[in-house]
């Protein structure tokens, strides 16, 4: 829109400097009462304009009725404010003024012109009403024709296609013809009916996981088995979803967890090998937690948009439940652990190469924690969202899930004599969630969760090795999906 209405700056009469009101963009209320060269109202469709009030649930249409009129707007009234205002608009447009609606929006929905049009033309024309008859014979009619032409043309909703078959097509879109996928490891044995297969030829891009140089994490392993299409999009491509603005209101999710990473890490750092050891009480080191929260929160509003002392309250008070309750826990399990690291990096300069049956996979990332309990090491992830026991269809280990610990677990098994730790590794997870059990672990059946590790990396080292980003067939994941618009998917065409 805006590369249509480049304005020529060696046309004639037209002379404006840097800074100067030129071209302005808005809605039809806020361009009332403005003056304005050319004009041009964009989706002038029916239902949307002038259009209705939007429905509240608190004041439904009964009782907004009952209210006196001058309180507040009713549906009649704000219809006519909007037609008074697009009156006010052509009022102000002093040379040209042109009026549009979209045939469809991006979700493939027809749409009718608004019945403005009709007053529009009867103005221009200066021609009472047209009749029924009149407008099914030059306006509907070709109008139904033209719709119908340009469905069979080019398809783009599922309706679009049925009627297309119907008529005697044989084409068929593509994503009818696919067969879904709902587990990565059958990613292999279905890759024949499979969109996203480039081939064995050289990608002139280096994929993340393949080269030492181009180490590859355990949340981008987790995209790939879930949804290698999302991760060619993201990780290949280097499409990113859109950022929203921080919220004020509270410590948006993925900060949150970066905020209570540093206060466990920093209370570790500091206390761990005390507090293993018990050498205090477990109010004294509850004490201790809440003095670290309170100073790491003050440096981290520094950086974050938290407006008004309420909502500071209230992120501080949850800081300090969610610490006391992970030392709570870890105290109270009654075992002796030695602090061997927190937050312990591998991989950064030189990615550590990862030995399945595809080849090397290389890999890099962080770990939360790692103790020694007697003769074992256990590599613990801290999680802040809502916590996942293994209990029932989630007792065995999930890609989605258990990824990222299966790989914790096999790389500080590669490096734990480098490390200096116990060659007998066993992992977990670690929530903070007051509503669930707080723990998953596979501390009784570490073979378990090291053979599924083992299987997952041998099938993403094989889809990478031979280039197959296939896209999910878990409907409910491509809803929530950022990158759904630009999947390819035929309901978002």
């Amino acid at each position: 829109v805006l590369e249509s209405l480049r304005l020529d700056s060696g046309a004639a009469g037209y002379a404006a400097r840097y800074g100067e009101p030129a071209i302005y963009i808005g809605t039809i209320s806020s361009a009332a009462r403005l003056s304005f060269t050319a004009v041009r109202v964009l989706g002038l469709a029916e239902s949307v304009f002038p259009g209705t009030l939007r429905g509240d649930p608190i004041l439904p249409p009964v009782l907004r009725d009952r209210l006196p009129r001058h309180t507040i707007a009713h549906d009649d009234e704000f219809a006519l404010m909007r037609l008074q205002a697009l009156d006010q608009v052509i009022r102000g447009t002093r040379d040209r003024i042109a009026f549009s609606v979209s045939r469809s929006d991006s979700a493939g929905g027809e749409h009718e012109p608004a019945g403005v049009f009709l007053a529009l033309l009867a103005a221009l024309t200066r021609t009472p009403a047209p009749t029924l008859h009149a407008l099914e014979h030059l306006g509907f009619a070709p109008a139904r024709a033209a719709m119908q032409a340009r469905r069979r043309e080019a398809p783009l909703t599922a309706s679009d296609w049925l009627a297309r078959i119907a008529a005697g097509a044989h084409a068929l879109p593509s994503g009818w013809q696919r067969a879904p996928i709902t587990a990565p490891v059958e990613v292999r044995a279905r890759a024949a009916t499979m969109h996203g297969e480039l081939g064995p030829a050289p990608l002139t891009v280096q994929l993340p996981g393949l080269a030492a140089t181009r180490a590859i994490s355990a949340s981008s392993l987790r995209t790939f088995l879930t949804c290698a299409q999302r991760f060619l999009l993201e990780h290949v491509l280097g499409l990113s979803p859109r950022r929203l603005l921080d919220e004020t209101h509270r410590i948006a999710g993925l900060a949150y967890g970066t905020l209570f990473h540093r206060v466990v890490d920093c209370f570790a750092r500091v206390h761990g090998a005390a507090f293993g050891t018990r050498a205090h009480d477990l109010a004294h080191w509850l004490a201790r937690g809440d003095e670290l929260a309170r100073a790491q929160l003050a440096a981290f509003v520094q950086h974050y948009p938290l407006l008004g002392a309420s909502a500071y309250d209230a992120a501080e008070r949850r800081l300090r439940r969610d610490v006391r309750t992970f030392l709570s826990d870890d105290w109270q399990g009654g075992i002796l652990r030695r602090l061997a690291a927190s937050e312990r990096t591998f991989g950064e300069e030189r990615g550590i190469e990862i030995v399945t049956r595809a080849g090397p996979l290389y890999v890099h990332g962080r770990i939360d924690r790692i103790d020694i309990e007697g003769e074992r090491t256990l590599v613990r992830d801290l999680k802040t969202g809502r916590a996942q026991p293994r209990t029932h269809k989630r007792a065995a280990p999930d890609p989605a899930l258990d990824l990222q610990l299966a790989l914790y677990v096999i790389v500080t098994e590669q490096l734990a004599a480098t490390w200096g730790l116990p060659a007998n590794v066993v992992g977990a997870y670690t929530y903070v969630d007051a509503l669930a059990e707080r723990t998953r672990s596979f501390r009784e059946d570490p073979a378990q969760l090291r053979a599924a590790g083992a299987h997952w990396l041998d099938v993403a080292r094989t889809q990478l090795g031979e280039h197959r980003f296939a896209r999910t067939g878990d409907g409910d994941a491509c809803r929530s999906c950022p990158f759904a618009p630009v999947c390819g998917r035929p309901e978002h065409a």
